[in-house]
Protein backbone atom coordinates (compact mmCIF):
# COMPACT_ATOMS: atom_id res chain seq x y z
CA UNK A 1 0.00 0.00 0.00
CA UNK A 2 2.83 2.16 0.79
CA UNK A 3 2.70 5.96 1.27
CA UNK A 4 -0.29 6.83 -0.24
CA UNK A 5 -2.75 4.42 1.65
CA UNK A 6 -1.10 5.55 4.81
CA UNK A 7 -1.65 9.18 4.04
CA UNK A 8 -5.18 8.40 2.82
CA UNK A 9 -5.97 6.35 6.48
CA UNK A 10 -4.20 9.41 8.41
CA UNK A 11 -6.19 11.72 6.28
CA UNK A 12 -9.68 10.04 7.12
CA UNK A 13 -9.05 9.97 10.37
CA UNK A 14 -8.15 13.59 10.49
CA UNK A 15 -11.46 14.22 8.81
CA UNK A 16 -13.11 12.15 11.17
CA UNK A 17 -11.63 13.97 14.66
CA UNK A 18 -12.35 17.21 12.84
CA UNK A 19 -15.77 16.78 12.22
CA UNK A 20 -16.47 15.29 15.97
CA UNK A 21 -18.22 17.80 18.30
CA UNK A 22 -17.96 18.01 21.67
CA UNK A 23 -21.15 18.43 23.19
CA UNK A 24 -22.53 19.03 26.40
CA UNK A 25 -25.70 17.78 28.11
CA UNK A 26 -27.47 20.51 29.81
CA UNK A 27 -29.93 20.57 32.76
CA UNK A 28 -31.89 22.72 34.96
CA UNK A 29 -32.19 22.30 39.02
CA UNK A 30 -35.94 22.89 39.83
CA UNK A 31 -36.35 21.12 42.78
CA UNK A 32 -39.36 19.55 41.59
CA UNK A 33 -38.85 16.34 42.60
CA UNK A 34 -38.53 17.18 46.40
CA UNK A 35 -40.87 15.76 48.99
CA UNK A 36 -42.20 16.48 52.13
CA UNK A 37 -43.84 19.69 53.36
CA UNK A 38 -42.87 23.90 53.52
CA UNK A 39 -40.05 24.29 56.54
CA UNK A 40 -38.54 20.42 56.08
CA UNK A 41 -34.97 20.31 56.57
CA UNK A 42 -33.30 20.73 53.58
CA UNK A 43 -29.29 18.62 53.57
CA UNK A 44 -28.85 17.33 49.85
CA UNK A 45 -30.61 16.93 46.74
CA UNK A 46 -29.73 15.07 43.00
CA UNK A 47 -31.24 15.98 39.78
CA UNK A 48 -30.50 15.16 36.37
CA UNK A 49 -26.99 13.65 37.68
CA UNK A 50 -26.05 17.25 40.25
CA UNK A 51 -25.98 17.33 44.00
CA UNK A 52 -26.80 20.28 45.78
CA UNK A 53 -25.83 19.98 48.63
CA UNK A 54 -26.37 22.92 51.96
CA UNK A 55 -23.07 23.78 53.55
CA UNK A 56 -23.69 26.53 55.59
CA UNK A 57 -26.84 27.86 57.18
CA UNK A 58 -30.03 25.88 57.62
CA UNK A 59 -31.75 25.78 54.83
CA UNK A 60 -34.94 24.14 53.93
CA UNK A 61 -37.36 23.12 51.43
CA UNK A 62 -39.74 25.48 50.04
CA UNK A 63 -43.65 24.80 49.20
CA UNK A 64 -45.43 28.40 49.51
CA UNK A 65 -42.46 30.75 47.72
CA UNK A 66 -40.67 29.36 44.46
CA UNK A 67 -40.51 30.14 40.58
CA UNK A 68 -42.23 27.71 40.37
CA UNK A 69 -42.68 25.85 43.63
CA UNK A 70 -40.91 24.17 45.03
CA UNK A 71 -37.54 25.40 45.92
CA UNK A 72 -34.67 25.34 48.66
CA UNK A 73 -34.47 28.38 51.08
CA UNK A 74 -32.47 29.60 53.94
CA UNK A 75 -34.12 31.56 56.80
CA UNK A 76 -31.83 33.74 59.08
CA UNK A 77 -29.01 32.59 57.92
CA UNK A 78 -25.96 34.82 57.57
CA UNK A 79 -24.64 33.34 54.86
CA UNK A 80 -26.17 30.47 53.91
CA UNK A 81 -24.32 28.69 51.58
CA UNK A 82 -24.50 26.05 48.97
CA UNK A 83 -22.80 23.70 46.57
CA UNK A 84 -23.87 22.10 43.13
CA UNK A 85 -20.85 19.24 42.04
CA UNK A 86 -21.68 16.33 39.57
CA UNK A 87 -20.77 12.54 39.05
CA UNK A 88 -20.14 12.98 35.94
CA UNK A 89 -16.79 15.24 36.94
CA UNK A 90 -16.78 18.57 35.43
CA UNK A 91 -19.67 21.02 34.38
CA UNK A 92 -20.60 24.59 33.23
CA UNK A 93 -22.66 27.26 34.80
CA UNK A 94 -25.88 29.32 32.93
CA UNK A 95 -27.63 30.41 35.74
CA UNK A 96 -29.79 30.78 38.94
CA UNK A 97 -32.93 32.48 39.95
CA UNK A 98 -32.38 33.69 43.69
CA UNK A 99 -35.72 34.72 45.50
CA UNK A 100 -36.03 37.30 48.25
CA UNK A 101 -39.31 36.78 50.19
CA UNK A 102 -38.74 39.58 53.09
CA UNK A 103 -38.29 43.00 52.18
CA UNK A 104 -34.98 43.50 52.63
CA UNK A 105 -31.33 43.89 50.24
CA UNK A 106 -29.99 40.53 49.38
CA UNK A 107 -26.25 40.25 48.48
CA UNK A 108 -24.82 36.88 46.85
CA UNK A 109 -21.36 35.36 45.48
CA UNK A 110 -21.30 32.68 43.45
CA UNK A 111 -18.13 30.90 42.86
CA UNK A 112 -16.71 27.75 40.72
CA UNK A 113 -14.11 25.78 41.22
CA UNK A 114 -11.85 23.33 39.34
CA UNK A 115 -9.76 21.56 41.05
CA UNK A 116 -9.54 23.92 43.97
CA UNK A 117 -8.86 26.85 41.86
CA UNK A 118 -11.25 29.35 41.14
CA UNK A 119 -12.63 29.68 37.58
CA UNK A 120 -15.37 31.80 37.98
CA UNK A 121 -16.00 34.43 40.66
CA UNK A 122 -19.34 37.05 40.43
CA UNK A 123 -21.10 38.96 43.16
CA UNK A 124 -24.33 41.01 43.33
CA UNK A 125 -27.87 41.83 44.84
CA UNK A 126 -31.21 41.23 44.88
CA UNK A 127 -33.85 44.12 45.65
CA UNK A 128 -36.64 43.72 48.35
CA UNK A 129 -39.19 40.81 48.21
CA UNK A 130 -41.04 39.36 47.30
CA UNK A 131 -39.38 38.70 44.14
CA UNK A 132 -37.31 36.32 42.26
CA UNK A 133 -34.59 37.02 39.46
CA UNK A 134 -32.43 35.47 37.11
CA UNK A 135 -28.73 35.54 37.53
CA UNK A 136 -26.60 34.70 34.25
CA UNK A 137 -23.11 33.51 34.86
CA UNK A 138 -20.46 35.84 33.98
CA UNK A 139 -18.44 33.51 32.38
CA UNK A 140 -20.97 30.09 30.76
CA UNK A 141 -18.21 28.41 29.46
CA UNK A 142 -15.72 28.16 32.52
CA UNK A 143 -15.79 24.48 32.79
CA UNK A 144 -16.02 23.23 37.36
CA UNK A 145 -16.19 20.74 39.40
CA UNK A 146 -18.04 22.92 41.95
CA UNK A 147 -20.33 25.70 42.17
CA UNK A 148 -21.01 27.73 45.71
CA UNK A 149 -23.74 30.31 46.15
CA UNK A 150 -23.43 32.10 48.97
CA UNK A 151 -26.85 34.42 50.01
CA UNK A 152 -26.65 36.90 52.89
CA UNK A 153 -28.37 39.97 54.32
CA UNK A 154 -27.67 42.88 56.74
CA UNK A 155 -31.58 42.99 57.97
CA UNK A 156 -33.01 41.77 60.66
CA UNK A 157 -35.86 39.40 59.52
CA UNK A 158 -34.50 38.00 56.28
CA UNK A 159 -34.49 34.62 54.24
CA UNK A 160 -33.06 33.51 50.81
CA UNK A 161 -34.33 31.14 48.49
CA UNK A 162 -32.67 29.50 45.54
CA UNK A 163 -34.37 27.52 41.54
CA UNK A 164 -33.58 26.66 38.21
CA UNK A 165 -29.70 26.23 38.71
CA UNK A 166 -29.22 26.11 34.78
CA UNK A 167 -25.95 23.62 34.36
CA UNK A 168 -24.42 21.64 31.64
CA UNK A 169 -22.45 18.94 32.42
CA UNK A 170 -19.11 18.13 29.87
CA UNK A 171 -19.48 15.69 27.71
CA UNK A 172 -16.89 12.88 26.10
CA UNK A 173 -16.78 13.87 22.23
CA UNK A 174 -19.47 12.40 19.82
CA UNK A 175 -20.14 12.42 16.26
CA UNK A 176 -22.09 14.88 15.03
CA UNK A 177 -24.28 14.46 11.81
CA UNK A 178 -21.73 16.27 10.04
CA UNK A 179 -19.16 15.09 11.42
CA UNK A 180 -20.05 11.37 10.07
CA UNK A 181 -20.91 13.11 6.45
CA UNK A 182 -17.84 14.53 6.41
CA UNK A 183 -15.90 11.03 7.22
CA UNK A 184 -17.96 9.08 4.89
CA UNK A 185 -16.52 11.30 2.03
CA UNK A 186 -13.59 11.79 2.61
CA UNK A 187 -13.11 7.92 3.34
CA UNK A 188 -14.97 7.62 -0.56
CA UNK A 189 -12.28 9.72 -2.14
CA UNK A 190 -9.41 8.51 -0.15
CA UNK A 191 -11.03 4.50 -1.64
CA UNK A 192 -11.61 5.79 -5.29
CA UNK A 193 -7.79 7.26 -5.01
CA UNK A 194 -6.66 3.98 -4.12
CA UNK A 195 -8.37 1.70 -6.76
CA UNK A 196 -7.30 4.03 -9.60
CA UNK A 197 -3.22 3.37 -8.31
CA UNK A 198 -3.60 -0.14 -8.56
Amino acid sequence: MGFAGSFNRKLAFGAALLFCSVTARGAVIDFNTLTGSNGDLFTTYTENGFTVAATQGTWSKAFQFGNPLPDIFCNQCAPGTISITTAAGLFSFASVDLGNAQASIVTFTMQGFRLGSMVLSQSGSLGSGPVFQTFASANSSATMDQLVISLTSNAGFFDYNVDNIVVNAAAAPEPSFSGLFGFALVSGAALRRLRRRR
